[in-house]
């Protein structure tokens, strides 16, 4: 008869013990925390932030409603993003409303966008019809597209517009090859050379030891009766700068903040300018006064300061352009696209 009464007094004490355990090892949060109804513990600032700390978004419940301003749409989570995000086909709302079938299907775009159609009925600015690009998943806003270059402008296979005068010229304009496909050979005038490229120059480059076709043509032991020595090909002067495709330019042209090699080298890994505008800025970057340029006196480190200064001829006529390497050219073969100046100074990318 004892038996059974033990049995349950022992039964009583395990039950207690248990529930002591438990309650000792019960998560409890620190004062400025939150504790969600899975026991984790978050930020108390992290509550009704429209987020799923908790990962049970027991933090985002009973959370009061928050109103969003007239020029924003309301997420379904009470989330707020400005109203031009709405069905533009990417999810802004965290729960993704804002590009549910529901929220799309009716809209309609204001007046400065135009619709894709599809079934998200996407909206994008007008411009961006015709661009080139395909900005609605179903390619509607580039169907049907005619042509968007003016009349002076050729139209490249990737839809870009450049001027015509640079059609057939030599030169990848285009990016894609599009502007020098399907060219018949160039034809040069009475006073110049053609490159077996079929490059034009002046006639007066022609064997005069340094290379001016990029074939070298102009300097072929056939045509010259020698060979050039192969230092001439890659040795610039003292006063000179030599480019990363071997052309030589005036040293101080050298991050002068123009591109005067065709390879654009003269302008990379140039320190910032920090002369003032009646300084010179020498090729290593230090600063002289503007008066001690050309003064014949070597003020910058690297002489940068007199290189060039030679005292070149004025061109007689006003009708001439003198070339920064010194000779004169006809002004109307400025900006044509083709190299009258050997150093093509009657060409700078800036200005044409």
């Amino acid at each position: 008869m004892c038996r059974p009464a033990l049995t349950r007094l022992l039964l009583f004490h395990l039950l207690l013990i248990k529930l002591y355990i438990a309650k000792g090892f019960a998560k409890e949060c620190e004062d400025d925390q939150f504790q969600c109804r899975n026991e984790r513990c978050i930020p108390s600032i992290w509550k009704c932030d429209e987020d799923d700390d908790c990962s049970d978004n027991s933090d985002e419940a009973d959370c009061p409603k928050k109103t969003c301003a007239e020029t924003d749409f309301t997420c379904n989570n009470g989330h707020c993003i400005p109203s031009r995000w709405k069905c533009d086909g990417e999810e802004e709302c965290p729960d993704g409303s804002d590009e549910s079938e529901a929220t799309c299907t009716r809209q309609l775009c204001p007046a400065e966008k135009i619709s894709c159609g599809d079934s998200s009925n996407k909206c994008i600015p007008s411009s961006w019809r015709c661009d080139g690009e395909r900005d609605c998943e179903n390619g509607s806003d580039e169907a049907g597209c005619t042509s968007v270059c003016s009349s002076s402008e050729f139209q490249c296979s990737n839809k870009t517009c450049i001027a015509t005068i640079f059609v057939c010229d030599g030169d990848d304009d285009c990016g894609d090859g599009s502007d020098e496909r399907k060219c018949s050979p160039l034809t040069c005038s009475p006073n110049e050379f053609q490159c077996n490229n079929s490059q034009c120059i002046p006639e007066a480059w022609v064997c005069d030891n340094q290379p001016d076709c990029e074939d070298h043509s102009d300097e072929s032991m056939e045509k010259c009766g020698y060979k050039i020595k192969p230092q001439l090909l890659s040795t610039c002067a003292a006063h000179e700068f030599r480019c990363g495709n071997g052309e030589c330019i005036h040293l101080n042209w050298k991050c002068d903040g123009d591109e005067d090699c065709k390879d654009k080298s003269d302008e990379q890994d140039c320190p910032l300018v920090t002369c003032s505008p009646d300084e010179f800025q020498c090729g290593d970057g230090t600063c002289i006064h503007g008066a001690k340029q050309c003064n014949k006196v070597h003020d910058c480190p690297d002489n940068s300061d007199e290189a060039g200064c030679v005292n070149e001829a004025t061109c007689k006529s006003s009708t001439k352009f003198q070339c920064k390497s010194g000779e004169c050219i006809e002004e109307v073969k400025v900006c044509d696209s083709q190299r009258d100046c050997r150093d093509w100074s009657d060409e700078p990318l800036k200005a044409c």
